[in-house]
């Protein structure tokens, strides 16, 4: 006997939230620092 899917559910969590706005501003930072050694593109990668 097969029944059919009637929820789906997702969770997450507050502070994932708030830390991934804070990586994203810290993305270009570290592509600067890191300038000298490798492509902005390959960082982002």
């Amino acid at each position: 006997m097969t029944q059919e899917l009637t929820t789906v559910a997702f969770a997450a969590d507050d502070t994932l939230w708030h830390n991934e706005r804070v990586f994203h501003l810290a993305q270009p930072h570290f592509a600067a620092l890191l300038s000298d050694y490798a492509e902005t593109d390959h960082l982002m990668e």
